[in-house]
């Protein structure tokens, strides 16, 4: 399958909206091949009768911790990689190694149970059900795990499965301790057209470390899993600062993965003999802001298949007829590439005949008529003559024009982007749902391909920072109990012994933190008011 930096881009935001839009259905949970003190936490999203505080209809975690005093050495369960480890290299053949290793796997499973006498006296047909059990038992990775197959896999199956994904997790071990992720693509050459393979290779891979992850807890292998989770973080800093040049696709794919990984950091922690990982939670450092204002600067590298000197094409008589036409045949290249993979399922013979060189001729031509009023107008707004307009290519006329709202667009998206989140500023409004409807046709169509979605950006890195807050915090309170014999502190700020996050970054407001007997209830906003209620055991 091809993805373009669109495409990849429309991946990475779906399993947010999944995730704020479904949760799991109400009803027994099946146990997995587990000890039997194994212990699962509670995570329901948006409102489910029954299972929500009134006031909270975004995320709602229950767990159960047990006190725990600090490690000794302090970080004995490691969630980064030190400097003395780092090797110097690109991780990148790595993953791609361990991704081939992992499909050849997955591929001989699958082979041998098309071939066995079980399968053969299958019928596609009457017996889709049994089939999909056979395959799910031939391949049992956890993240793909189907409720109802809970019970169809023994601990012997699924322990055999991550014996023969060996060779994936050493090579993933190796590639974690490379010093950066060069995926070779040079996309201010090809802009939207850039094909981005590896990103969905490295969801793939960040899957099978979740599942390892989730199965070596599960088994009481607290000291594997916690090496599978830092090889799964370290992944996705990979992709998050990957060269040539962030840009917001690798950013949020690798916030996804990253993701994954806090999700077993908490399947740990609630476990009853789980060790504190405040000190290890210390030395996880997260992408900032400057970061993603680096992303939102990549984002210009999209809009052109070569490197363009604006500053030419935005003024009057710098650049040629030809020049021009160049440019907007670019542009409307991109717009094409931008449209084929957001509905690429969608094939017709206009679809066809406007990926040939005579029918991009045609929009490019069209695109020149329709943005030619408005370009003049302007024009002479800024005191430019009629004649003087005149004597000009409508090209000459129409790009610059064209450049300079693209830019006044993506010059506000980045100022956007520097400002705190939680609030709004009156010298420079910004609503993203009306934000294209200032500009007239063809511009607002330009920019609604174009111009990504700065607040959601914004918030899916507040939310990874918020996540490795609450962590934090669960590990302060466990630490807290275990030394006060029970007692629990009444505040955040009664908290002495450690320090811990006090501001949401999804707000800039304080948490909500207050104790009710063995219980503490942390209030924070994702941006729907969301909640987290910890016991103590």
């Amino acid at each position: 399958m091809r993805f373009t930096l669109l495409s990849c881009l429309i991946f990475a935001f779906f399993p947010l909206l999944l995730t704020n839009l479904y949760g799991e259905e109400p009803g027994e949970k099946i146990k997995r091949p587990s000890r039997e003190s194994y212990r699962e936490y509670d995570e329901v999203w948006g409102l489910q009768e029954g299972q929500m505080p009134k006031d909270i209809n975004g995320q709602f975690i229950r767990i159960t911790v047990a006190p725990a005093t600090l490690p000794d050495p302090l970080l004995q369960y490691r969630l980064n990689i030190m400097p003395t480890e780092q090797e110097s290299g690109n991780a990148a053949p790595l993953y791609k190694e361990a991704l081939a290793a992992f499909n050849e796997v997955y591929h001989r499973r699958m082979e041998n149970l098309y071939q066995s006498e079980e399968f053969k006296k299958l019928s596609p047909e009457a017996d889709r059900e049994a089939i999909r059990k056979l395959r799910f038992r031939t391949f049992p990775l956890y993240p793909h795990w189907p409720p109802d197959m809970y019970t169809e896999i023994t601990a012997e199956e699924e322990s055999q499965l991550y014996k023969s994904l060996d060779r994936v997790y050493k090579l993933m071990e190796k590639a974690s301790r490379k010093r950066y992720y060069d995926w070779s693509e040079t996309y201010e050459f090809k802009g939207l057209a850039t094909l981005l393979p590896d990103i969905q290779d490295a969801r793939t891979l960040a899957r099978y470390l979740q599942g390892k992850a989730d199965w070596e807890i599960r088994n009481g292998k607290y000291d594997d899993a916690v090496k599978s989770i830092r090889i799964c973080l370290m992944l996705g800093m990979h992709i998050e600062n990957s060269i040539p040049h962030p840009c917001l696709v690798t950013g949020l794919v690798g916030n996804a993965i990253i993701g994954v990984a806090q999700t077993q950091i908490l399947n740990l922690s609630v476990q009853p003999d789980a060790p504190n990982l405040y000190p290890a939670l210390t030395q996880i450092m997260l992408s900032s802001d400057d970061y993603l204002l680096n992303a939102m600067y990549g984002e210009r590298l999209w809009l052109f298949q070569r490197p363009v000197p604006a500053d030419i094409f935005e003024t009057i008589n710098l650049a040629t007829a030809d020049e021009c036409k160049t440019v907007l045949d670019d542009l409307v290249t991109t717009f094409l590439v931008g449209c084929d993979a957001a509905m690429s399922s969608t094939i017709s013979p206009e679809n066809v005949y406007f990926e040939t060189p005579s029918g991009r001729s045609v929009l490019t031509t069209a695109a020149c008529l329709l943005a030619y009023p408005q370009a003049k107008e302007r024009l002479l707004k800024q005191g430019m003559t009629k004649e003087s307009i005149d004597s000009l290519s409508p090209y000459q006329v129409v790009v610059p024009y064209l450049l300079g709202e693209i830019r006044r667009a993506q010059d506000k998206m980045v100022v956007i982007t520097s400002f705190p989140n939680g609030a709004s500023y009156t010298a420079i409004p910004y609503d993203e749902q009306t934000e294209a409807c200032e500009y007239s046709e063809p511009v607002k169509t330009l920019l609604a391909i174009f111009l990504p979605a700065t607040q959601a950006a914004k918030s899916a890195f507040a939310r990874q920072q918020q996540t490795l807050d609450r962590q934090k915090i669960v590990e302060a309170v466990r630490y807290c109990a275990a030394v006060r014999d029970g007692r629990l502190p009444a505040s955040l700020d009664d908290i002495k012994e450690l320090p811990v996050p006090k501001t949401d970054p999804m707000t800039g407001k304080p948490y909500g933190y207050r104790a009710e007997g063995n219980k503490v209830i942390l209030d924070y906003q994702t941006p729907a008011p969301s909640r987290m209620e910890i016991t103590i055991e």
